[in-house]
Parts: structure tokens; sequence; C-alpha cells
């Protein structure tokens, strides 16, 4: 038999396979056993995370007629194992975009199934489609047959016509853990038979960026440079990668404002072939575990170690580091808006981060002894009463509030609460909201929340975590929040107050976690806006002309 490569031999043919998305896998289980199928369904999320995999997973599973569908034994099985089932048909819209082909399409869609109880048609890249082939493919699925199932997949779903998007069941995909990668690709080269080193599986993860089409891509990239032995320093050669050596010396210079080393170590490595990109998002990795570290979080450390993050942190200011990453995320956002390399801009950020006075003495991660003296959070049994009222007061929601900023403790009162499921599922909801960039109406609803994550999520409330305190702020301007609050509550039937934190904020409440028991939370309650608003005719006017072109008269 010919060598066939990692990711078709490691595709997934059953739902036990799939690594991640298991909501979507126990979500799409329970309707095929309770027949409670629809008939158009839409994935959407980044490529190599399973969209294909499980559309097609889904194709031959209702159509099995096994006990444990899929069961790979029955004839309907059998027979799309081996690519010859006459009911299930992909199409990649990409190259069959054109409206003949719909029409084609919907023309067979009409016809009862050959073998099995469901003609499935899975359109990949439907995004592709033209207009005019999206408005023939709407009426189908407007009306369709009662025994056709559509699974869309498409990894822009903005570029997808509403009309259709809303006529469809909805799943959101996310990227794979790192963890659920390890264990899966851990599982592959034992099958194989391969010498590994796990540091090399942790970094080709890394560089997949979520996906496990690409994680498998890149493994197999590496195994035949190593002769089928996966190394870390091999990945590292290959991927153009530094090893943390490298980026500890980059950061020293940085941190000793030697701008002139600093730019001749990334100049050797961008001749080289270094990634520069990748190199950019690892410095940003050091900087978060330096404040993690400054806040004793050292169970979150991804790169340095305990002692020499907690010698570096001790001498460094904590808002100064989070100033760093902003410039480092800048130096990224700016090379993809302009579609030029990182270089020019890499450059550029390390002359920022260096610029200041070289009267300091010297520093390197490897001698810097901690303070005797460490600060300590302040931690508090009963909430202020002159705090406690201004919060009372800011719940009301009165048009003259201007943020809903609220103290650590209230927010810490929402972690305590918090629990994956709530903020899995808000987390679809989430994603939806971030697909808005390109619709005019809620645009501003993508700029807010864009650049931020879910932290915490109970049933009462939803903390998004921001890079920055301007982005947070601006988050929280009461205007804008309570017109989200109204939308996600009206749009999604989500009714929770929403809240934004930056990333000192967040490292705050990860150590006060470590402590709750020190907090008396029982005073702090969560109350959302009065029940009567809604998003005002004149914010909606503000949303479609600017703020400075909306005058209300008295």
């Amino acid at each position: 038999m010919s060598y066939q490569v990692l990711y078709r031999k490691y595709r997934p043919q059953t739902f036990e396979d799939v690594v991640g998305q298991e909501y979507i896998v126990q979500t799409l289980r329970n309707a095929i056993s309770e027949d409670k199928l629809a008939h158009a369904y839409l994935f959407c999320g980044p490529r190599g995370t399973g969209k294909t995999s499980i559309a097609r997973i889904f194709a031959k599973a209702v159509n099995c007629t096994g006990k444990n569908v899929p069961c790979e034994t029955c004839e309907n099985c059998k027979s799309f194992n081996e690519g010859n089932h006459p009911d299930i048909v992909e199409l990649d819209a990409a190259s069959n975009n054109t409206i003949e082909n719909i029409r084609d399409l919907v023309a067979k869609a009409y016809l009862s199934p050959m073998m099995g109880k469901y003609k499935v048609y899975i359109i990949d890249e439907v995004h592709m489609l033209s207009d005019k082939a999206f408005n023939v493919f709407l009426k189908t699925i407007e009306e369709p047959p009662s025994n056709v199932i559509f699974i869309l997949a498409t990894t822009e779903p903005q570029k997808v016509i509403n009309t259709v998007v809303s006529r469809c069941q909805r799943f959101n995909f996310h990227k794979i853990s790192k963890e659920a990668m390890l264990k899966r690709l851990k599982e592959i080269m034992e099958t194989e038979g391969y010498y590994y080193e796990e540091e090399a599986l942790r970094l080709i993860i890394d560089l997949s960026d979520g996906g496990m089409r690409d994680v498998l891509s890149l493994l197999e990239q590496a195994l035949a440079y190593g002769d089928y032995k996966l190394k870390l320093d091999d990945v590292q050669k290959i991927f153009g990668v530094l090893r943390k050596e490298e980026k500890v010396a980059l950061l020293n210079d940085i941190l000793n404002h030697d701008a002139n080393a600093a730019l001749q170590k990334v100049e050797r490595y961008y001749s080289e072939g270094a990634d520069l990109e990748k190199l950019i998002k690892d410095l940003i990795i050091v900087y978060k575990d330096i404040l993690y570290a400054k806040n004793k979080a050292f169970d979150l450390l991804e790169v340095l170690e305990k002692d020499e993050a907690q010698k570096t942190a001790g001498t460094l200011d904590g808002q100064k580091l989070i100033r760093d990453i902003d410039v480092l995320f800048d130096s990224l956002k700016n090379a993809k808006m302009t579609k030029e390399e990182v270089y020019p801009y890499l450059q550029v950020a390390i002359i920022k981060l260096s610029a200041e006075s070289k009267e300091k003495p010297e520093v390197k991660v490897e001698e810097i002894i901690v303070p005797a003296k460490e600060v300590s959070l302040e931690k508090k049994s009963e909430p202020i009463k002159e705090e406690k009222k201004i919060e009372e007061e800011s719940q009301k929601a009165e048009p003259l509030i201007t943020s809903i900023q609220k103290s650590d403790e209230f927010y810490l009162a929402i972690l305590q609460k918090a629990t994956r499921d709530e903020k899995h599922k808000d987390q679809i909801i989430y994603e939806r909201l971030v697909d808005l960039e390109n619709d005019i109406e809620h645009r501003r609803y993508f700029e807010a929340l864009k650049d931020s994550e879910i932290f915490a999520d109970d049933e009462d409330a939803i903390i998004f975590s921001f890079k920055s305190e301007l982005l947070a702020k601006q988050f929280n301007d009461s205007e804008l929040n309570k017109d989200l609050y109204f939308f996600v509550r009206d749009e999604f039937k989500i009714d929770k107050m929403l809240y934004g934190i930056d990333e000192s904020t967040k490292i705050r409440l990860i150590d006060m976690y470590r402590h709750i028991k020190d907090y008396d939370l029982s005073s702090y309650k969560v109350e959302r806006y009065s029940k009567e608003g809604g998003i005002s005719f004149e914010n909606k006017l503000k949303t479609f002309f600017g703020n400075d072109k909306v005058k209300v008269e008295e």
C-alpha cells in the first residue's frame, strides 16, 4: 500500500475521532438520536478545525442504519467510506460557484434519495458563491425537500448573505486547545512508533495556530527532515524559530535600553530566515510571564521558569510592561493592516521599547535579585460603604452615568460563580458579535469587542478581557454598553450585564481568586439595565452617521 500522509491517515471517521469541538459533536449526536434534524447547517471557523470532517461524519451518520452511528459496517457507511455513496455530495464552492453549478445542484436535490434516508449536500467555502448563485440557492433553502440536508462550511461567515444565514442552524468552530492537540499528537507518534521530544510537539502546536490539519502537515514536514525522529532543535531550524536563550538575550538588551545590540540581533535573525511574526508573539508571551510573576500567578507561565520570571519581575514596573506589550501588539497589527513584512515594524518596536535613559543600572535576567519587601494586594473583608453606594447608583444606569467600571471585588464575585458551561455557551454568541465587522448597522459592537476575549461568565454577567486599559474603558462607556446589552438580549436572548477589564485587572483577579476565602463577596450583586430600555432611535442614528452628525433638539 502506498504511503498516506498523516492528515489524511488520521482524518476523523467517527464522532469519537474528533479532537475538540465537543459541544458541536454532542449537539449533532443528540439531533440524530432524537430525530430532530435541521434542513440546513452553517459550519463556521478557522481552517483546519474540523468543519468538513464533522460535516462528512454527520452526513454518514444520518444515513447509517446501524445502532451506534456511524457504525462503519452498514452498507451506507461502507459506501460512503469507499467514496461512492450516491446521496452524499461534496461541492467546493471556490471552483463551482456559478449560477449554473447551483442550478444543477438544486435540480438534483429534488430527486429522491437512491440509497440512504437523506440526500446530503456539503458545500465547502460557501462564501465563494456568486450573488446570483446565492439567490438561486436561497429559494431552495427556504422551502427544501423533506429528505434533503444542506451543510455549508466557511472560514468567512460574514460574506454569506444574511438571508441564507438566518435559515441555517449555525455552529462556530473554535481553534483546538493546545492540550487536546498534544494528546492527539502523542497518540499518533506512539501508534506510528516514531521517537519524539515533547517540547518539539509543543512548538509545532504553537506554529499551527489551533488547526489540526495544519499541525499534522507541520509534523509531517519535521519528521521527514529528521529521518522520522522529532527533535526540538530540528523543528526550530526548519521553521525559523528562535531558542529560548536567544529570546532572553534579546529581552535583556531591551530591558537595558541597548537598542543597538537588540537591532543587530534582530537583523541577524532576519537574515537567517527567522519567523519574525512568531518572535514578536513569543516576546509578548515573555512579557506576560513577567506580569504573571509580579502577581504570583506562576502556574500561568508559558516560557520563563518560575525563578527567572520572578527575578525579572522584581525590577520592572507593571504599567511599563503593559505599555511594552501594547507596542508589540501594534507592530503586528500595523504589519497586517499594510500587508507588508514584519521586519521594519519590529525594528521600530525595538527602538520604542529601548528608548529610556541608560543611566539606570544594567540588569540581566539571571542576575536580578528579588526585593526583600514584596508589595501585596489589599484584601477587604467588607466593601467600603461609599464604594457600595456608588455601585448601587451606577447599577440604575441613569443617563448621567458615563461608565460602568466596577471594583475588583465586584468582578471577583462574578468570577466566583463563573462556569465553563456558561462561557462555552456564550462563546458562540461572542463570535457572532465579532462577525459584525461588515454589518454597517452594528459595526460598533464589532469594534468594541474585536480585541477582547471572554474571561469569566456566570448566569448574570460576562466579563471581557482587553489588552489595554483604554479599550476596557471604551467598552464600559455606559451609552455603548447599554446599547450592546439590549442588542445581545433582544437578538440572542442572552440577558446578562457586560463588563470590560484590562490585562492588569485580569492578573489581579487571578491572584485574588487564589485567596478568595479572604473576601466577603455576599454584598456584590449584578443589577441589569432597566427593562424598559432598548437601543434608542437617537443612538441608531449615531451608529449610521456618527456622534458628531446627530443633534437632538430639546
